[in-house]
């Protein structure tokens, strides 16, 4: 009986292995009221966000070009510097990857607010699925408080609750700890949201610091509207009839 037990527990644990390299890591979801954290942020009970990008980005090919971007969008406003947006599409599922990353191109004394925060509204994102989030350690800030962290990671990615119309923050520093972009050297690290949108448009953005509030322009998903996509529907059979024809 032995001889017959291990082979089958040997080969249980492969399929085992083989089911869990085959699905790769787990995403961060970002459901409406909810947050996820970096992880020296004392949060007990909260998730932390993810720190590498999708697989279906850098693996097989870690050169996959975007749909769209990069758009460069200049801040209007209070603050120096521009945000990039870039959008991925998932060959096999068909839905899209944001990327965005942030930058405050002040001089130390020119006396321009700092990058605390970064708002995306209610459009586009209501009724939007997020499967994975996070931010990549990859950039340039100064630190806040304690902890802190100067790699240009947000302290937090929140979304509002459905009554606050789901939309989303990017928060460098909050509740006494993080960091900010500050100075002609920070840049933001590439924070990212995968999603289950298959349409995309460039949307308002606000980066904030406390009442000094500039605008750019980000890509964004879209949900057409039900009308919209019969329209489109009614546009393809046409399309195919006259080819046929």
């Amino acid at each position: 009986m032995e001889r017959t037990k291990r082979p089958i527990a040997i080969c249980a644990a492969v399929v085992l292995l083989l089911c869990v390299v085959g699905e790769g890591r787990a995403g961060v979801s970002l459901d409406p009221g909810n947050a996820a954290y970096k992880t020296v942020v004392p949060s007990v009970g909260s998730p932390v966000y993810s720190t590498s990008l999708p697989s279906w980005i850098t693996d097989p090919d870690p050169d996959l070009a975007p749909e769209a971007g990069p758009y460069v969008s200049s801040y209007v406003g209070d603050h120096e510097g521009s945000v990039t947006s870039w959008v991925y599409r998932n060959a096999t599922t068909n839905y899209l990857c944001f990327v965005y990353q942030f930058t405050n191109t002040k001089t130390e004394d020119s006396g321009l607010p700092e990058i605390v925060r970064a708002t995306m509204g209610t459009v586009p994102w209501k009724g939007v699925s997020i499967t994975d989030c996070g931010a990549l350690a990859d950039g340039t800030s100064t630190g806040v408080g304690s902890p802190s962290w100067s790699d240009g990671d947000p302290h937090s990615l929140v979304r509002k609750a459905t009554a606050q119309g789901e939309g989303i923050e990017i928060q460098w520093a909050a509740d006494g700890n993080g960091t900010v972009l500050q100075g002609s050297a920070d840049v933001s690290a590439l924070v990212f949201f995968e999603t289950e949108s298959e349409f995309y448009s460039v949307y308002d953005v606000a980066v904030i610091d406390g009442s000094k509030t500039s605008h750019a322009s980000v890509y964004g998903p879209n949900v057409p509207e039900p009308g919209a996509l019969s329209l489109l529907g009614l546009g393809l059979v046409g399309l195919r009839r006259r080819r046929r024809s």
